[in-house]
């Protein structure tokens, strides 16, 4: 049986594929872009202290120290004819082969760093179009579910936080009775 839960507000703030959206908006699927991005940890070998990026003839690797001697490293990657959409999530874990894709690159020396070749996670790049309206009645969408940004943009959380920081002073006014004395 399902359960019922009561409120006085819904936020989507549930994805790019927000089921939040598609109930109360409407459905609006990703649009695929033509590239894949990978995601992975290693260690920061060489002491790396600042944003870096590295970009190719269609591609871009990206590192960004995140504490604790470790590194975040992001990839994008134009795809081919040759290199099919269809079942990229499943390449979670095949290292070698992406750094085969950057054999052209600077940022290859980058993806040959001592990593647990098993954190690597890999998919389709998508972004959702923004729709004209977030908020409708008592439901209202935040982050990916109102706006997806591509991966590579290093926007998509902190848009979130700012998106939840807005709803949050929105509901704060209205708590506090801001427009009742308009409409007495």
């Amino acid at each position: 049986m399902a359960q019922i839960f009561t409120g006085d507000v819904l936020v989507g703030a549930d994805g790019i594929r927000s089921s939040v959206c598609a109930r109360f908006f409407g459905r609006n699927e990703p649009a695929y872009l033509g590239y894949r991005s990978h995601r992975f940890v290693v260690p920061n070998r060489d002491g790396l202290e600042h944003f870096t990026e590295f970009l190719g003839r269609g591609q871009r690797v990206g590192l960004v120290p995140i504490g604790g001697g470790q590194l975040y490293v992001w990839t994008t990657l134009q795809l081919t004819a040759r290199q099919p959409r269809v079942g990229l999530e499943s390449v979670a874990g095949a290292c070698e082969p992406l750094i085969g894709e950057f054999t052209d690159s600077t940022g290859e020396a980058c993806l040959r760093a001592d990593s647990d070749r098993s954190t690597v996670s890999c998919a389709p790049t998508s972004r959702k179009f923004t729709r004209p309206a977030w908020a409708r009645g008592r439901v209202a969408l935040l982050g990916d579910a109102a706006h997806a940004l591509t991966p590579n943009m290093g926007q998509g959380a902190g848009m979130a936080m700012e998106d939840a920081a807005v709803l949050a002073a929105e509901l704060s006014r209205a708590a506090r009775g801001r427009r009742r004395c308009r409409t007495r």
